[in-house]
């Protein structure tokens, strides 16, 4: 395992490098996409004032990628196996708590259901892990079909 950065951005970007790079996984289709940016809409007041923050001006403006963390708080969004699956990466233990139940609220539970997802899940991370060790989540993350639930990497 390699060490990571504690900062929570190079944190993401490190797992989310590594969760991508296991044979079979697969990102965002563009049906996804689509469907993503309709059920964001109900989002759109509450997180534009933010967003206009970091420099988009109308909401078509703003990355996929950015709607899914803001709207829905999922850091990474995959197919694996025919399964759809929504992390929330962090490597503070302090958010573990506050993002799993997050996931496991009723509307926040129906939002996963109209974007078709089997599975929703924090993923901890102290250590950057191994392909091999990812794997192992994701595989964990299909057999048990639960949303709010924890792994740690």
């Amino acid at each position: 395992m390699t060490k990571l950065f504690r900062h929570g951005l190079a944190l993401e970007n490190q797992v989310k490098q590594i969760v991508l790079s296991i044979p079979g996984v697969k990102e965002l289709s563009p049906q996804k996409q689509t469907l993503l940016q309709t059920l964001s809409c109900l989002y759109k007041d509450k997180q534009l004032g933010y967003l206009k923050s970091e420099g988009y001006q109308h909401w078509g403006q703003v990355p996929t990628s950015r709607v899914l963390d803001q709207c829905f708080g999922i850091d990474l969004l995959i197919s694996f196996r025919g399964y759809w699956i929504a992390l929330d990466i962090t490597g503070k233990d302090s958010r573990v708590k506050y993002k799993s139940d997050r996931f496991r609220d009723r509307n926040q539970r129906r939002m996963f259901r109209a974007l078709d997802l089997d599975t929703a899940a924090v993923l901890f991370a102290k250590d950057v892990p191994s392909v091999e060790r990812a794997q192992e989540i994701l595989e964990q993350l299909i057999k048990h079909h639960r949303f709010g639930g924890v792994v740690i990497a």
